[in-house]
């Protein structure tokens, strides 16, 4: 859970000392919920972030009231990198919604343990379902016969109650065998026995 307070101070100055003192400011709205705006924990609003939350839904405590939002957009300042504006949208556990899940790679060992190298085409998948049923991530389970293959969105173990809207097709990663490079040993040059002296 993620905590807020109602946003009563709107003037520009005010914004930029909530930003000295570590906070975020940000708008909520959706379900029956007027549109409002709101201050957060610049760290906790990281934490979420880091931890691939920013895709999936979240409980959000505003003075007492408790919604379910997902994260809708996150303004940045390019030079520093920091968090300036964070939009969250309130839903119902009912309600069909789209959201861009996490691959979680699971038995990446197994790749090195045989030579070969992972490289990896995409970091989440689009998909459709309840609010209620979005999972943290998706695992892409490594197995042996993959390697030396590409693996596609329908090569995953995915349930049935999430709907895939990127194309089943698309290339989530390429598992490859390291290529052994030999360096050859220039070899001497023998002059024909006319140039020895």
């Amino acid at each position: 859970m993620i905590n807020a307070t109602i946003n009563r101070e709107t003037t520009k100055g005010s914004t930029k000392r909530l930003r000295r003192e570590g906070k975020i400011v940000g708008n909520i709205y959706g379900l029956n919920v007027p549109s409002t705006k709101i201050i957060l924990d610049e760290k906790e609003v990281r934490r979420l972030l880091a931890h691939g939350e920013g895709h999936n839904t979240i409980e959000l405590n505003v003075e007492g009231k408790t919604y379910n939002a997902l994260i809708k957009e996150v303004q940045k300042c390019h030079a520093t990198n920091s968090i300036l504006h964070i939009d969250l949208e309130c839903f119902s556990g009912d309600k069909i919604i789209n959201a861009d899940i996490p691959i979680n790679y699971v038995n990446e060992f197994l790749a090195s343990k045989n030579g070969a190298v992972i490289q990896k085409e995409k970091s989440s998948i689009k998909v459709r379902c309840k609010a209620s049923k979005i999972p943290d991530h998706i695992d892409l389970v490594i197995k042996e016969q993959m390697l030396g293959h590409a693996v596609r969105i329908a090569d995953m173990e995915i349930g049935d109650e999430i709907t895939i809207l990127d194309s089943l097709e698309s290339v989530v990663a390429s598992i490859n065998f390291a290529k052994n490079v030999v360096e050859e040993t220039p070899t001497e040059e023998v002059k024909p026995d006319s140039e020895i002296s």
